[in-house]
């Protein structure tokens, strides 16, 4: 499973979803809505799940001699794992903006 987790951090990855990750600092324009950041996040899992469908990303891990129980786990890790460091970024940036316009 943890080769399938990095195989996925390696080749399914799509640039998009670190860079949304980045747009977390957003939350310090005054009356920007909160839940648009996580918009982005789910935007960057929406690019993965296609550029992997384009790249025939999962007929290369049918091949590999893995479980396809485990194909999925390391996918749903993949997006957990995102979704994890985007409230991660998140928090520090609405504490920010809580404390500068108060």
């Amino acid at each position: 499973m943890k080769d399938l987790v990095y195989k996925e951090l390696k080749l399914a990855l799509h640039p998009a979803a670190i860079i949304f990750l980045c747009l977390s600092s957003m939350l310090m324009i005054p009356s920007y809505p909160y839940f648009i950041i996580f918009f982005y996040t789910c935007l960057g899992v929406f690019f993965i799940c296609m550029s992997g469908r384009e790249n025939k990303d999962i007929y290369f891990t049918m091949l590999l001699p893995v479980q396809k129980r485990e194909i999925v786990g390391a996918r749903f890790l993949l997006v957990a794992l995102i979704e994890l460091l985007q409230f991660a970024a998140a928090v520090p940036f609405a504490f920010l903006h809580n404390a500068a316009y108060p």
